[in-house]
């Protein structure tokens, strides 16, 4: 008798738990259910000027694709400009690892080892002054125009420049002036 007793006990307790568990499943469920006193509210249409401010900047494909070529095929700098090069990696930054080998409050510019291409971060919305900026550093180190083009160089505009030039009508190019 006190067998059964025991596994009353435990029936009536397991019974006690599973109505709890589905009590408790039964309320959540009724909880996340949608009302239908949902109050509709109006949505503003935008205006011109702020679809002008949503219009992203337009990116120079043929530019893009002259680059791809230039990084994939890569054109030979003549001796003098692959001389410039080496120099200037082994002087700023002391043997060909990736760095910043040049910056202003308008520009910079790093060596990407693993691609062995520079590229150039324009840090203000005069973007032909960034540009220009970046030319002539590489002018002064003693390279070519035609080598600063087959280095190869990119630019690219940094993210907040590019929210501040939103809807301005831009077509950006990622080659350097002159390329």
């Amino acid at each position: 008798m006190k067998r059964r007793k025991e596994d009353y006990f435990v029936i009536l307790f397991a019974a006690i738990l599973l109505i709890i568990v589905f009590g408790i499943v039964a309320v959540l469920l009724t909880s996340n259910t949608p009302s239908n006193n949902v109050i509709a509210r109006p949505t503003a249409v935008p205006t011109e000027t702020q679809l002008d401010l949503l219009q992203p900047i337009h990116y120079d494909t043929d530019a893009q694709e002259r680059l791809a070529k230039k990084i994939i095929n890569r054109p030979t700098l003549s001796p003098q400009d692959l001389q410039t090069k080496d120099t200037t990696l082994t002087t700023i930054l002391h043997g060909p690892n990736s760095g910043v080998v040049y910056e202003t409050a308008t520009v910079r510019v790093e060596y990407v080892e693993s691609a062995d291409m520079f590229m150039a971060e324009i840090k203000t919305i005069n973007i032909d002054q960034a540009k220009a900026e970046a030319n002539i550093f590489f002018r002064k180190q003693g390279l070519s125009q035609d080598g600063i083009c087959n280095l190869p160089l990119m630019f690219y505009i940094n993210p907040d420049v590019e929210g501040q030039l939103r809807g301005e009508n831009i077509t950006f190019s990622p080659l350097p002036n002159s390329c």
